[in-house]
């Protein structure tokens, strides 16, 4: 799926969100261990925070990530057709994206 820059500015503060929760939980479940010892509450919120707040980090950050790799790798970024001896701003032979 081609995101848009609409697409990409409405859910911008949704990754920062889940970012920011993500490493609220570690910082937060770290410092109630470090204070009482491990108890099974607390690993289980950390452990609950991880996946949660993990999932809906990489969800949003997975995008950005692929991205610049397939930019890096000089590749399309709807076909990731090798776009290696092609002009920088023509567009992709195998599904017409132009970058």
């Amino acid at each position: 799926m081609r995101r848009t820059a609409h697409h990409q500015r409405a859910y911008h503060w949704v990754k920062w969100f889940a970012t920011l929760m993500f490493a609220a939980t570690l910082v937060l479940v770290g410092i109630a261990i470090i204070r009482d010892g491990p108890t099974l509450p607390d690993l289980m919120i950390a452990a609950l925070g991880l996946l949660s707040g993990g999932g809906w980090a990489l969800m949003w950050w997975w995008p950005i990530l692929r991205d610049r790799k397939l930019r890096r790798l000089n590749r399309c970024l709807q076909c990731e057709y090798d776009l290696k001896g092609i002009a920088t701003n023509a567009q992709c032979p195998e599904c017409g994206l132009v970058p």
